[in-house]
This record gives structure tokens, sequence and C-alpha cells, in this order.
């Protein structure tokens, strides 16, 4: 069989306002028209590393104040446990907003969370626990852009993954 190799050289020729917003729907969510004005004229490297440098300046989705309500012991009433979950519904919801008003800036960063939440897929209806899904979603925010060893290595000791894989059923003598 023969093996082709290609080489692509670099693009180093200032972008068009049509090549940027072909860049910024390619690479990012969206092409907002005011983000495309600001990479018209820009090389596509230099916009490329101006987005891989964005999260690192900018804010990510910011701990809600419910974050430390954790789960009631088993010693708890009926009552506190009930009001809990209540609560806990809400705070799901928190959740889910919070990541979409972050996913709307169709920003790189928000691509790549979509990525790895694709690769490192839980579904919050099965362990409904708003604390676990805020976790999730960080460490996706976190990880957008990062190295994939450690996105991996902390996706292993996940909450949210390990009960979604029913890791609490794993036993020395019975390996789920």
């Amino acid at each position: 069989a023969r093996v082709y190799h290609f080489m692509l050289s670099e693009w180093t020729h200032p972008l068009t306002r049509r090549q940027a917003a072909h860049l910024y729907r390619r690479a990012c969510l969206s092409a907002d028209p005011r983000k495309v004005s600001t990479a018209v004229g820009r090389t596509a490297r230099d916009v490329v590393e101006a987005w891989i440098a964005e999260p690192l300046s900018t804010s990510l989705i910011p701990g809600p104040s419910w974050l430390g309500h954790l789960y009631p012991p088993t010693t708890a009433s009926d009552d506190d446990v009930r009001a809990f979950l209540e609560s806990n519904e809400y705070y799901v919801e928190e959740v889910r907003e919070l990541w979409l008003k972050d996913l709307l800036t169709g920003s790189l960063r928000t691509r790549m969370t979509l990525f790895w939440h694709n690769h490192f897929v839980t579904d919050v209806r099965k362990y409904r626990y708003g604390a676990l899904a805020f976790k999730y979603v960080q460490r996706l925010t976190l990880g957008a852009l990062g190295d994939f060893k450690a996105v991996t290595r902390g996706f292993t000791r996940d909450g949210s993954m390990l009960y979604y894989l029913d890791g609490r059923f794993n036993r020395r003598t019975a390996p789920n």
C-alpha cells in the first residue's frame, strides 16, 4: 500500500472578514460578528493563540453558593431529606443554566468542553446531585484545553463519572 504524506503550509496572510468568519465557525461554536471583526487583519496563528490563552485570562463558571450543601446524613429526619431533595432539584437546574450561559459565549474553550462532554459522558438524571453536576462541568471546563492525560486521570476519580458507571457496586471479588 502506498502512503501519501501531505504537508500543509501555514496560512500567514492577514485574514479577510470571510476567512475570519470561517475560522470562527470551524473552531468555535459561532461566528459572532464582533469577534470576527477583531480577527480581520490578523493572522490565523495570532487568532488561535489568543483563543488558547483566553481561558487563562477569563473567569470560569462561578461556584454557586450552595456548593457546600451536602446530602443529609443517614440520621437526618425525613423532612430534612425531603427539603434537601427539593433544593437539590433547583441546584441541578442552576448548573444547567450556568453551563448553557457559558456555552453561549461560543469560544474555543466551550467547544472543547462539549468535545470532552461527549468523550466523558455522564447523565445527571442518574446521579441527581447538584454538587456532582457542578464539579463535572467544572472539570470539563478546566480541562477543555488541558493535558489529555491529566483530564483523563481526573475523570477516573470524578464522583459523577463513578456514579454514572455504577462504580459504587464495585467489589474486590466482583469488579464492575
